[in-house]
């Protein structure tokens, strides 16, 4: 037994009022739909351009905060180099040498700068001040220059000392990972009689009659000494300067008045300027 198959009736309107109502609902719906479709983009659209105002903010109060830390370090930092560097002219400058009558300050610095690739210019400058109420004779001055290498070798401790250049004419010397090596030295003298018998204590070094620092300061007076030095060594070398002195007052005469003071640095690397074009080319 077949079964006949179910014939689908096209669809068909009543009326003209019918087909019209029907077509009316139908493009509401499409309108409907079409609304849809617009609001749920412009309200992702909203969501994206909130959430990038809001990263934006994000990432400007993050750079702020970064800035901030960073000036703080900065400035902490700052504050650690002030207090260091301060100590060290402390430690460094000033040097009170304590007489029986009066006292007399003594300061040196020691400036460096870069003059070329392995080319260093130096400048050692001291000053020698009465502050007492009483005449002081600067006997004799002994400037003695020193270039220092690190040992190669390495260490037994991950913490060693950074030794002084030695002082000559005590002797003195300090051991450490630095080799010294004395460059010279430059020595004058107060002419005195005082002055002459105290050099003869000293006869591994020439001095120069009237040199310079030598003089008998009254109250308030001030002496110096410059030394100007050029420099071949590579970067990571040492350079130093040691300042021997007697200083009498009239009442010591057995050379306990003398006085020694060190400053070196270590050489520091150097920016090289850069060489500019001017525009012609090399045949």
């Amino acid at each position: 037994m077949r079964h006949a198959k179910r014939k689908i009736s096209p669809l068909r309107f009543r009326s003209k009022n019918h087909f019209k109502k029907y077509m009316g609902v139908s493009s509401a719906l499409q309108i409907v739909q079409l609304l849809a479709i617009v609001v749920g983009a412009a309200w992702t659209l909203f969501i994206y351009l909130s959430y990038g105002r809001q990263l934006q903010t994000l990432n400007a109060l993050q750079l702020k905060i970064s800035n901030n830390q960073a000036e703080i370090q900065l400035h902490d930092a700052q504050q650690i180099h002030d207090v260091d560097l301060e100590a060290k002219k402390a430690e460094r400058i000033q040097q009170i040498k304590d007489l029986k009558v009066g006292k007399v300050k003594i300061t040196q610095t020691l400036d460096i700068s870069c003059d070329g690739f392995g080319k260093y210019a130096a400048v050692y400058h001291y000053d020698i001040e009465n502050i007492a109420k009483s005449d002081v004779e600067v006997s004799w001055t002994l400037i003695e220059r020193f270039s220092g290498v690190m040992d190669k070798k390495r260490p037994s401790s991950l913490i060693v000392p950074l030794n002084e250049p030695p002082i000559l004419a005590i002797p003195r010397h300090t051991d450490g990972i630095i080799t010294w090596t004395l460059q010279g030295y430059s020595g004058a003298y107060f002419g005195s009689d005082r002055a002459r018998k105290s050099i003869e204590s000293l006869p591994m070094f020439n001095f120069d009659e009237w040199g310079q620092g030598t003089m008998n300061l009254h109250p308030g007076e001030k002496s110096e000494g410059t030394d100007r030095l050029a420099v071949f060594a590579k970067p990571g070398d040492f350079i130093g300067e040691v300042l021997s002195m007697e200083l009498n007052d009239g009442l010591n005469e057995n050379g306990d008045n003398r006085t020694h003071l060190t400053d070196w640095r270590q050489l520091p690397f150097c920016e090289l300027p850069v060489a500019r074009s001017n525009g012609k080319r090399k045949r």
